[in-house]
Order: C-alpha cells, then structure tokens, then sequence
C-alpha cells in the first residue's frame, strides 16, 4: 500500500534539552544524550513521565516494562557498561499542535560490545508525546516497542539504503543525512483551521487509513492468538480500538464485552505495535478500528 510518509532525519544533534526551541530539536538532543556514556536522558522528561517498552522473550512470550525516567538513565548506564551504542531515529509523522506534540519514529540501533567489538544491529518503534510548558518542551511519555523476531519492521518504516548509510557514515564529521524524498517535495496546504485535535475519524473518512507496521502477516498472527477477527462473523462480538496520532493503541468501547472478553481484548491491545497512523490534513490524526472477539 502506497503510503505518505514526510520524513525528517535526525542525527546527533548538540542542542541541549533545556534550550531546545521544537519538538523535533528536542528529539535530536535526546537522541544524542542517549547514545552517550554520561546519560543525563532523565532531564528531557517532565516529572511524572513514564517510560514504557515491549519486550519479545525467547520463548515467544512479551514483556511489558513501565519505568520512570530515572530507572529508564539507571538501564541505559547499565547498557554502556559493556556496549558503544549509537541510536538513529526515522521520524515519520510528527505533529504539534499548541502546547502538546507527538512523534512517531522507527529507529536504528547499533550496539558494539566493548570487549569483543561485535556489532548487533537492531529496530524498533516508537512514539513520544511532549508537553510544552515554562521550560520549554518535555516528553511526557516514551513508548518503545522493540522488533519482533519473527516480524521485522517494514522496510517503508526503516529502509535498508538509510540503514546502509547510517552505517557507512563518520559521525564526528556528518551532521545530517539526505535522503531522497519519499512524497512529492511540494508544500503541504495549511489544514490548521480543518484540524481538530479531539477528532477520532472513522476509517472512510481519513485519506490513508491505520497501517500495521510488520503488515498483514504480522497483525494476522496478533489476531490469531486472541481470537479476533476484522470482519464480523457469527459468534464474535465487536469491540473498538483508537489508533492514535503517535500510533498508539488504545481500547475504547467495550460495553457488549463479557469479562473474559475484556481482558482478552486489553492483552490485545497491549501485544500489538504500534500503528503507523491514520493520515488526513497532511498529518496524522486519531482513527478507529472495529474488531470482532469470539464468544
């Protein structure tokens, strides 16, 4: 499925979080104190954020770790102990409206072991929310969802030719990498008017709809475990999930839902990726998606 991707490539910037004056700026910073030894990431949260991430384990099973943004700086000084990491997000859709933003990214992630210089290489997905407030911009919420091993992340989400140039760059000496546009470089109409942040659109009335970023087969094998199905059928009972502006899954109706089927629908939600959301204004925007639980 064609897709309208804007994109902004962000590498290692030396903005610091504090007089970070965009979103996006803030990003690049944050991305740059992550990949440092002498994490300082917990100054770029405001201070009842939450880190959250989806963990695959080697038994198939996902683990779901909610950390505050200390414990998340305690995690990544572990992680420099023994690795040099290096951390490249893919910004796909950002969008900011007044004093809130959100970012949905894929990102690459090279980590070299320090005692044997083998190199792992890594993707995963995720989506920040900031708040604007008399600091500047702070994230509020860092979701992090890592690849699947059996479903990698689409291609269209972290191409190989960037990941080819991500690995081929000198980083003391290139700032930014330019890619070839993947939409038309004409300048997009001002919607802002059109835009209405509390808005969930029904699928037939956004331009692209919610796309699942390890595609059919990869959502196919998230239904199967669950019992759901996107058609409704016999002895299955409709339930509604918003896809959010950052792609985000969130459970919203569920009156006709037994119990059982509640909380079945909730390990739903919360074994999916997240969604490369629903785009209509030139932006993304938040969009609804029924699905049918068996009985």
């Amino acid at each position: 499925m064609s897709r309208t991707i804007i994109i902004s490539i962000l590498i290692f910037g030396c903005i610091a979080g504090s007089h970070a004056q965009t979103p996006l700026e803030l990003l690049d910073a944050f991305t740059d104190a992550v990949s440092k030894p002498t994490v300082e990431v917990d100054t770029f949260f405001t201070e009842n954020a939450r880190v959250s991430s989806l963990i695959y384990l080697e038994n198939d099973e996902t683990k779901h770790q909610h950390q505050s943004p200390s414990e998340f700086k305690a995690q990544l000084q572990n992680i420099h102990v023994d690795f040099i990491m290096n951390q490249t997000p893919l910004v796909l859709v950002y969008r900011e409206y007044e004093t809130v933003a959100s970012i949905f990214s894929s990102v690459f992630v090279q980590f070299k072991e320090k005692s044997t210089g083998e190199v792992i290489e890594t993707t995963n997905m995720q989506s920040l929310k900031f708040v604007l407030d008399d600091d500047g911009w702070r994230i509020s919420q860092l979701s992090i969802q890592n690849e699947h091993p059996s479903y990698p992340i689409d291609s269209v989400m972290q191409p190989e030719s960037l990941k080819n140039k991500y690995r081929n760059r000198k980083a003391a000496t290139i700032e930014r990498v330019q890619v070839e546009p993947m939409r038309d470089a004409r300048p997009l109409d001002d919607f802002s008017t059109e835009y209405d942040p509390n808005k969930v659109y029904n699928v037939n009335e956004v331009d692209e709809i919610p796309v699942y970023p390890t595609g059919q087969e990869g959502l196919n094998q998230v239904l199967r475990q669950f019992n759901v199905v996107t058609q409704q059928q016999v002895g299955y009972t409709p339930f509604i999930v918003t896809i959010e502006e950052d792609g985000s899954p969130t459970l919203i109706y569920t009156h006709d839902l037994s119990g059982f089927q509640i909380a079945q629908a909730e390990s739903f939600v919360r074994s999916m990726l997240f969604w490369y959301p629903a785009i209509k204004y030139a932006a993304s925007v938040k969009c609804k998606l029924i699905f049918y639980i068996r009985d």
